[in-house]
């Protein structure tokens, strides 16, 4: 890595720091105020939705807080004329610009690790009550749960072609790939009854259980993606948590996509004032957010594929860069010579 690369990163990310720790800070105090009268009411202080909230907000803000990094070391840098020092010495634009980029793949690489831990307690929580689930390969009923794997009063339907096996147990321990059922009797031709029938499977009855007690939007990438992947063995796709699975790979990316947002000010040099930067920066990301929000709505209404619905706000940032360059020869040109170097 190149030693002016070095320099920026360090700058960006002394940046992004003194900003992720000052929002913090204010959205800690402000949470506490918002929650003081719940709090008094309940005579108990809502820690865990306290914690929620709070790891919901700061994760959402991670491009914003990136997009102002780089306005203020942009800033900084006009402001000295570091720009047009760099430039003298042959190093364009775009060779500059590198730096913002290799700083919001860092970012992006480190909001997605943040978002694949969690803060949420009913993510481990037993199930109360029945649970149902019908699907094209097997229908499961439960009187209720003793463990997460331990169902009691069950009626398993299992489907393979035209073939149809029902059976009823009084207790059924789910394991990865296999059910193993106690007390019961198999339906058929001739009903059978048994003590312990263990059931073989082409799909994971424990994460089948779990999709009835989860929320897409609070499960990890990785979870969630074998959860799904899980039910689209028992033939469901749901659409709406499918586009949630890659909003969750698609928002951390955003902050590399924001730093397209800085290029036009490379090339118009204008200083920037910080009230001007935070207002800069509060604009261009409210109309990205609004990308991305509109992305995801119309994938969940069916009106655009639901695989490209995350990545929508992402096309439009990429379009824009790429109008922006074949806009002026000079910009091409030191596209590629940014390139062979």
């Amino acid at each position: 890595m190149l030693y002016r690369d070095r320099y920026l990163l360090k700058q960006i990310t002394g940046f992004f720091l003194v900003l992720f720790v000052s929002f913090s800070l204010v959205l800690l105090i402000t949470q506490v105020f918002w929650s003081f009268a719940d709090a008094r009411h309940a005579g108990i202080f809502p820690w865990k939705d306290y914690i929620i909230n709070f790891y919901d907000n700061l994760r959402m803000a991670f491009p914003f807080i990136s997009l102002l990094s780089a306005f203020f070391v942009f800033a900084e840098m006009e402001r000295f004329r570091q720009i047009s020092v760099l430039e003298l010495k042959g190093i364009s634009e775009l060779q500059i610009f590198r730096a913002f980029l290799m700083f919001g793949f860092f970012i992006s690489f480190f909001a997605f690790v943040f978002g694949c831990f969690p803060p949420y307690p009913e993510a481990n929580k037993v199930v109360e009550g029945d649970i149902s689930i019908t699907t094209p390969v097997v229908s499961l009923y439960a009187e209720r749960t003793d463990r997460r794997d331990i169902l009691v009063n069950v009626v398993i339907s299992l489907r393979e072609g035209e073939s149809e096996k029902i059976i009823h147990a009084g207790k059924a321990h789910l394991l990865e790939d296999r059910i193993i059922l106690y007390n019961g009797i198999v339906f058929g031709a001739g009903n059978r009854n048994f003590s312990s029938l263990i059931v073989k499977t082409s799909f994971n009855p424990l994460l089948l259980e779990r999709y009835t007690s989860i929320s897409s939007e609070r499960q990890s990438f990785f979870f969630l993606r074998k959860v799904l992947k899980n039910m689209a063995a028992v033939g469901v796709m749901s659409r709406t948590d499918w586009i949630m699975l890659y909003s969750k790979l698609s928002y951390p990316l955003l902050n590399v996509m924001v730093m397209f947002l800085l290029l036009p000010f490379f090339y118009q040099r204008k200083v920037l004032s910080r009230i001007k930067i935070f207002i800069t920066g509060f604009i261009l990301m409210f109309f990205t957010y609004v990308l991305y929000s509109a992305g995801l709505s119309l994938g969940k209404a069916e009106i655009i594929p639901w695989q490209i619905s995350p990545w929508i706000s992402h096309v439009c940032l990429l379009s824009f860069y790429g109008i922006y360059l074949s806009s002026g020869g000079k910009r091409l040109y030191n596209l590629w010579h940014s390139y062979r170097q």
